[in-house]
């Protein structure tokens, strides 16, 4: 088809061609009987002609067009026959030519070939023709080459964006009056639908109402604007069911002759939920940093009470009647102790000792006692699988993520009839952090209680969050989880709807049971009889003095030192006095491990203690590189001092 010209404007031609042929055939025929020239209607035309004996296919005549378009001389082209020039075989050739003398056909589609042989593509248009008294056939020949090759380049071309549109990874449809004019395979399957189905789906059908009344108002602005075209971000409503959010393109145009609306649709439903779990992410780091740094202060708090708690109960004689008072006291300071523990668990500041272990025993212990202590009305069913791999973990915490877990769901299902489920299979997948599947541990435990809507569950993991009634939860349980799996490299996730129960995932990446733990076990403290010189560094004032009464009390002499320029100078000064120095971590002028490391210039013997409320893993290897020797997690009993005193000494010892 030669460039720009439309199919109307071919079947224009093709119809004037066979018109002209017509005319012309009238026209010779008439010239034939009056014996006038025909030289000016037949030789000299621009069109390829041809006069063919349709008894035998011999060539009786042919115009200087067609010997320009073949490549014979005129004298070589009345001998041959049609044959000679028609690629088909003969017979098929003789029937042709029978049914445009007769006039059955006068259109025909060939294959002609040229002197030099080239095979042309052509259109015939052939008709009986009486002349001197015989009927012979009067053919004229259109060469097409040029107009296949635009045909087969359309055809391509179309080919090439049916592909193109099919194969796209974006929705594309064509609507028009409510109606889907056009949709590609990924825009039915976004929904669910075959592409058969949604053409009789109504457009307006795919919308939730909340979608379908934005619609309706940026239509109406649209129209106001006189814009045609535009984005939107919406959601659609899925075969089953589900909501699929979706960043919609589109344009309108001309469709049929009416105006129509083409779009490109894009399901962006895992980019959303990918960008909440960051914001969760980020929410729950920065949370974690700012309730680490409060739990460090109440550590300090914690720590003076201990201490002077044990101070007091020194100076008292076993008959007092103060020492009743006393253990009170120090009850509620274990207590406190421990819920700063799962701040710092949440905040993923927490001394744990990880090892790598299976862990389905602890499970069954865990739903054991749930079972015990669980109403009638609930019932718990599991599917474990004992075979699983190991897991780097601490056996405590796992048992304490169960229950946890298992009391949450027993107060969701209140006083209904209800079923928790616990199960625990080895699964490949792909965890947040990385790109590759990995094997882990997938532990669900799911309930038939009310489920909860996606606000609760943005906040689920918020620390001191909580939907118990006062004095039911501290709002802990499920922040301490969510720290405790990010400790072990895992991930959790909380599926749950409205009237549907809920289910919360746990995936760990399971380990060689083989595999060294994060954090080597310490000997049983020895007895250390030795008084020692110890140099105290904190500046907490109340701690050190507490301190110091300790360690006095245990025969050691105490130099104390309010911050780590200060330690430092009394170091420098006189390190012969020394046999042991035991450093706050946080501190002004000069933080404990900084003060570890200019002490290691001087002395590289010398044992050095770290006492922190927030020692990771991570820190405290790198605060071993800087040259400490022990670690003391905030708050400590003066019994772990005068224990961790000792056992650092005796290692010093060994290794000597």
């Amino acid at each position: 088809m030669p460039k720009g010209q439309t199919k109307a404007q071919l079947i224009a031609a093709l119809a004037a061609a066979k018109q002209e042929l017509g005319s012309l055939r009238r026209q010779l025929g008439r010239t034939a009987e009056s014996g006038v020239n025909y030289e000016i209607l037949f030789r000299d035309s621009q069109a390829i002609m041809l006069l063919i004996n349709p008894e035998n296919g011999a060539i009786l005549d042919a115009n200087d067009s067609a010997l320009h378009y073949y490549g014979y001389p005129y004298s070589q082209i009345i001998k041959m026959r049609i044959s000679d020039l028609n690629v088909l075989p003969e017979e098929a050739i003789a029937a042709e030519m029978a049914a445009a003398k007769s006039d059955q056909r006068t259109y025909f589609r060939f294959q002609h070939r040229s002197k030099d042989g080239t095979i042309h593509p052509v259109e015939v248009y052939s008709g009986g023709i009486n002349l001197k008294g015989k009927t012979l056939l009067l053919s004229t020949i259109h060469d097409v080459t040029q107009r296949r090759s635009a045909e087969h380049e359309l055809i391509n071309d179309a080919e090439k964006y049916r592909l193109i549109v099919e194969n796209a990874h974006d929705g594309i449809e064509i609507t028009q009056l409510d109606r889907f004019m056009y949709t590609n395979h990924r825009f039915a399957e976004m929904l669910g639908y075959t592409v058969a189905e949604l053409q009789n789906v109504q457009f307006s059908k795919v919308f939730n109402q909340q979608a379908l009344d934005d619609l309706n108002i940026r239509n109406a602005q649209r129209q106001q604007s006189g814009n045609k075209s535009g984005n939107y971000v919406s959601q659609l409503l899925a075969k089953d069911g589900r909501i699929v959010d979706v960043d919609v393109h589109y344009e309108i145009i001309n469709y049929k002759g009416e105006p129509a609306t083409f779009a490109i649709i894009r399901d962006i439903s895992e980019k959303l939920t990918l960008e909440a779990q960051l914001r969760q992410a980020q929410k729950l780091e920065a949370m974690g940093t700012m309730v680490g740094g409060i739990a460090h202060e109440f550590n300090n708090i914690l720590q003076s009470m201990f201490l002077y708690v044990e101070v007091l109960r020194s100076q008292l004689s076993e008959q007092s009647e103060l020492l009743e008072d006393l253990q009170h006291l120090s009850d509620d300071s274990e207590r406190a102790r421990k819920l700063v523990q799962q701040i710092l668990i949440f905040s993923r500041k927490s001394e744990v000792q990880y090892k790598p272990q299976k862990i389905h025993a602890s499970i069954l212990d865990a739903l054991s006692f749930l079972r015990a202590s669980s109403p009638p009305n609930i019932k718990i069913i599991q599917s474990i699988d004992t075979d699983c791999s190991a897991v780097l973990c601490d056996q405590t915490q796992i048992y304490q993520i169960v229950v946890n877990l298992g009391n949450n769901a027993r107060q969701a299902i209140g006083q209904a009839q209800g079923v928790i489920a616990c199960n625990m299979r080895c699964v490949n997948t792909i965890l947040k952090d990385s790109a590759n599947e990995t094997e882990c541990l997938e532990l669900t435990v799911s309930d038939t209680g009310p489920g909860m809507d996606a606000a609760t569950q943005e906040r689920i993991f918020d620390p001191f969050f909580t939907t118990k009634d006062i004095g039911r939860g501290t709002g802990l349980g499920l922040s301490m989880i969510y720290g405790i799996v990010e400790i072990m490299k895992g991930q959790i996730k909380v599926f749950s709807k409205p009237g549907e129960g809920t289910t919360f995932m746990i995936l760990i990446p399971t380990v060689d049971q083989t595999t060294t733990q994060y954090l080597l076990s310490e000997e049983a403290a020895p007895i250390l009889e030795s008084s020692l010189g110890i140099l105290l560094v904190d500046d907490e004032e109340d701690i050190r003095r507490a301190s110091k009464t300790v360690l006095n009390n245990a025969g050691h002499y105490v130099v104390p030192a309010a911050d780590g320029a200060e330690a430092l100078a009394l170091f420098l000064g006189s390190p012969e006095a020394y046999d042991l120095i035991i450093i706050d971590q946080a501190m002004p002028k000069l933080a404990g491990d900084d003060l570890a490391l200019a002490i290691r210039q001087h002395d590289r013997e010398i044992p050095i203690i770290l006492s922190s409320g927030n020692l990771d893993t991570a820190e405290q290897r790198d605060y071993r590189q800087k040259g400490v020797d022990y670690f003391l997690q905030k708050p400590w009993t003066p019994k772990q001092l005068i224990a961790a005193v000792a056992k650092v000494l005796q290692k010093r010892r060994k290794s000597d």
